[in-house]
């Protein structure tokens, strides 16, 4: 699918890419661009930083779980133990 919008160049030389763009492609402010042109079109690419070995870790799923763990942190959802002996008994009860 094929999206188009129109963008201002400003001073400096700047455009703003718009939200509708930004939001399908999912980034925004301090996010890289790779920028290229082919055929007289500019053509503006997200960039991954994060180690190819560690793309797991940012995958939308993984993300998804990280943001739960951490409100049941926030919320109190979790024991703290002092040794593996004390979790075992506690996950037998």
């Amino acid at each position: 699918m094929a999206m188009t919008e129109i963008v201002k160049i400003r001073e400096k030389n700047q455009i703003v890419i718009p939200a509708t763009l930004r939001k399908v492609l999912h980034c925004g402010i301090g996010d890289l661009l790779e920028g290229s042109v082919a055929h007289g079109v500019i053509i503006l690419r997200p960039v991954k930083t994060h180690p190819k070995d560690q793309e797991w870790f940012w995958s939308k799923s993984w993300q998804e779980k990280e943001k739960e763990a951490q409100a049941d942190i926030d919320t109190g959802k979790v024991k703290k133990f002092k040794d593996a002996k004390e979790l075992i008994q506690d996950l037998h009860k």
